[in-house]
């Protein structure tokens, strides 16, 4: 079998519903230097038997790998160890890919990794954009900065990676952990690159979906706050004035989110047993001086009236919001 350039990692578990739509994507894509891996994680569903038939049809390179049920992360792991591109792309089943998204990744040649954009929407009609076509020189430690002051700008899919530059550096996804793995693998990655280059395209759509693990709340998310601790976050050794941001910030600020999703799940009794069982105030202490100022003053307001935080977070979120309850319990 012939070389791609390109290996695109493509976990999935009971995804019968979109493995057609992803096939299409890749199927459309106007440059074929690519594979893509689809790691299957042990689906219940007919997932596995409709992507054997799509991929007998043989529109583009691709494999199945089958693997015993161990979580994205895991899946993603597989997905890069079994890959043979140059480069390796991420991508999630039920979101899109422009007809170019494999063109405009294969245009670059960083050193290590390039970091580009993508867009968001409700339901399953994609939105994409061109952007100018402008390329910039950045740093990991610069992205690092960037990335605790907007943690939800970035995905794993926004990235390209130079594949021997992952083997060398041992970046790799946090197994055993049902959310947070990507931001942690983020961090990983920019606290081992040295120069990055980013563009403005957003060739990749996050297709958000009621049905999705980060559209419903789960206080699973609180024990997964753990890896970005002292223990944990070994990225920071060598992160000098950084570090003490990060440890100030970065964890209080995922519970920021946390407790934003609490009051739009439960009542608003449950948000605030769920707030004082968890420490809220002390978190929420360190938010004050956070440089979003979104943040730092619904956390004052938190500080001074908890009940008006969580009622101001279930009036806004439930407008803009696809939060649905989960295991609040």
């Amino acid at each position: 079998m012939e070389k791609k350039r390109l290996t695109i990692v493509i976990p999935v578990y009971n995804a019968e519903a979109h493995v057609e739509r992803m096939d299409g994507y890749l199927a459309a894509q106007t440059c074929r230097d690519f594979e893509a891996i689809f790691v299957d994680d042990a689906s219940q569903d007919a997932t596995l038997s409709r992507l054997e038939r799509l991929l007998s049809e043989k529109r583009y390179s691709a494999r199945v790998l089958k693997r015993p049920h161990g979580g994205v992360s895991a899946a993603r792991n597989a997905g890069m160890d079994a890959a043979a591109g140059e480069w390796i792309a991420f991508a999630d089943v039920d979101d899109a890919l422009a007809p170019d998204y494999v063109e405009t990744l294969l245009a670059w040649s960083p050193r290590e990794a390039a970091l580009f954009r993508h867009t968001r929407v409700v339901g399953a009609t994609p939105r994409f954009e061109a952007g100018a076509g402008r390329r910039e020189e950045t740093t990991g430690r610069a992205l690092l900065e960037e990335f605790l002051r907007n943690p939800t700008a970035m995905g794993v899919y926004d990235l390209v990676i130079r594949r021997e530059f992952l083997e060398k550096s041992g970046v790799r996804f946090p197994e055993g952990y049902a959310y947070y793995e990507d931001y942690d693998f983020l961090l990983r990655l920019f606290a081992a690159c040295g120069r990055m280059q980013r563009g403005d395209a957003a060739r990749y759509c996050y297709c958000a979906s009621p049905n999705s693990a980060m559209n419903s709340f789960n206080i699973e998310r609180i024990r997964c706050l753990q890896l970005f601790d002292n223990t944990h976050s070994l990225y920071l050794e060598n992160a000098g004035d950084f570090r003490k941001r990060f440890e100030k910030w970065f964890a209080a600020r995922l519970f920021w989110s946390a407790l934003w999703q609490a009051s739009v799940a439960m009542s608003p009794k449950q948000a605030l047993s769920f707030a004082r069982e968890n420490h809220a105030r002390q978190r929420m202490r360190r938010l004050t001086d956070y440089p979003d100022r979104r943040v730092s003053l619904s956390a004052g307001v938190y500080l001074i009236w908890p009940r008006m935080y969580v009622m101001i977070a279930r009036r806004m979120g439930r407008r803009r919001t696809l939060l649905t309850r989960k295991n609040e319990k």
